[in-house]
């Protein structure tokens, strides 16, 4: 419906949904009343949606009510294949995305910084030209596990990126506030933008750690219905690329060639959120990623609904 409040998804296989399964569906389903535009993309870098990222929010029409950030996985995978020397990672990130920079974490640094505050500078502006005083809510994710091994040098990069987009999260809300005391010039709209932090990180691990713990979560509701882990380890990333390739095919094969939910993939390979591949989300890692964004929108609605609750009565 074109008057329903726009949440845009920035992203990369994680958003666009099919690698894994879906919380963008899973999210429109809950919401049936905003418009959700999911603008992910299969193997895509930071670099890559920084470049695309005027044409994404300009094409937004109607009323922006938030922006969901998710990106940085494969940049974190990238860096593992060049520490690894791993040609045909390398060669795979070079076709897909082009010359993105030096892959490590300084690069990431940089670059997730630079995207997030143009991201944030544009929605201000956007913001200050709205007709409405309804705030827009840049909702900024942290990178899920990868393989459920979180000791393993996977998810100790990862854990190195997610610290990144922690601080530049804090940085950003710091900025907001700063600009919204001293009513900066150029910062018309900061009042109309709020910034969080959606820690997906910390509940895939939570939900991992407790699976492995107590035999999963099948009766309960504290771990989204992740099943009963069947190996003994938790799962690494196959490696180098092109076992992690054949991975992804077998289980793209399976759910979409023989119906084979990423669920049921998940039981019989023995992982918790993560789907075989051990990148992308099954149905429970991605009910956990929707029920936080919902959470955020459904806490910015009824916010919204009290000031003009207050107004009214003023």
């Amino acid at each position: 419906m074109p008057n329903q409040p726009v949440v845009l998804c920035l992203g990369d296989s994680h958003t666009f949904g099919t690698h894994g399964a879906s919380w963008f569906r899973d999210l429109a389903t809950a919401l049936p009343g905003l418009s959700l535009v999911n603008t992910g993309v299969n193997g895509t870098q930071v670099m890559n949606v920084h470049f695309r990222l005027d044409r994404l929010i300009s094409g937004v029409r109607g009323r922006l009510a938030g922006v969901t950030v998710l990106i940085g996985t494969n940049d974190c995978l990238r860096s593992l294949a060049q520490d690894a020397k791993d040609y045909w990672g390398q060669l795979y990130y070079q076709l897909n995305n082009g010359d993105t920079g030096p892959a490590n974490v300084d690069t990431f640094d940089k670059q997730y910084r630079a995207l997030i505050a143009d991201l944030a500078l544009r929605l201000r502006e956007r913001a200050a030209a709205a007709t409405n005083s309804r705030p827009i809510t840049l909702m900024i994710i942290t990178l899920p596990p990868i393989g459920e091994d979180l000791n393993d040098k996977a998810n100790r990069r990862v854990d190195e990126y997610n610290a990144i987009i922690h601080a530049v999260t804090v940085e950003q809300q710091q900025q907001l506030e700063q600009a919204q005391d001293s009513n900066m010039v150029g910062c018309a709209g900061g009042s109309r933008l709020r910034i969080v932090l959606l820690d997906l990180n910390a509940a895939c691990k939570a939900a991992i750690t407790h699976a492995f713990a107590h035999g999963g979560g099948m009766n309960g509701d504290d771990n989204c219905g992740a099943p009963a882990p069947t190996s003994i380890l938790p799962r690494r990333l196959p490696m180098p690329f092109w076992r992690s390739a054949l991975t992804i095919t077998a289980c793209l094969l399976r759910r979409y060639a023989f119906g084979v939910s990423y669920g049921r993939q998940s039981a019989v390979a023995g992982t918790v959120v993560l789907t075989p591949d051990c990148i992308h989300l099954n149905e429970a890692g991605a009910q956990l990623l929707a029920q936080l964004v919902e959470g955020e929108l459904c806490a910015q609605a009824s916010t919204e609904t009290n000031t003009a609750a207050k107004v009214t009565a003023s």
